[in-house]
C-alpha cells in the first residue's frame, strides 16, 4: 500500500517492505498510532521520500492485512 501523497512511511520489521500512508488516518483509528505520532521527531530521525519512517516489529504480511482492513474494510 503506497499513497504518493502520504506523509508517513511504515516499515515492516527488519524487511524492506514499506507502506506510505496518512498519519492523520492512522491516528484517527488507533490510539497507539496517535500516541506514537504525538512524540516529537528527533532532528536526525530516519526519513524516506521526505517522510518520517516508523519501523514496526510486525511481519510484512500481518502489517499489510492490518492496513488493508483500515483502508478497505471489506478486504478480508
Amino acid at each position: 500500500m503506497w499513497f504518493d501523497d502520504g506523509n508517513i512511511i511504515i516499515m515492516a520489521s527488519e524487511s524492506q517492505v514499506a507502506f506510505r500512508l496518512y498519519e492523520g488516518m492512522l491516528a484517527s483509528v488507533s490510539p497507539i498510532f496517535k500516541d506514537l505520532f504525538a512524540v516529537p521527531q528527533l532532528a536526525d530521525a530516519e526519513t524516506m521520500y521526505g517522510c518520517p519512517v516508523v519501523r514496526l516489529p510486525d511481519s510484512p504480511e500481518d502489517l499489510q492485512n492490518f492496513l488493508c482492513m483500515l483502508f478497505n474494510p471489506g478486504y478480508l
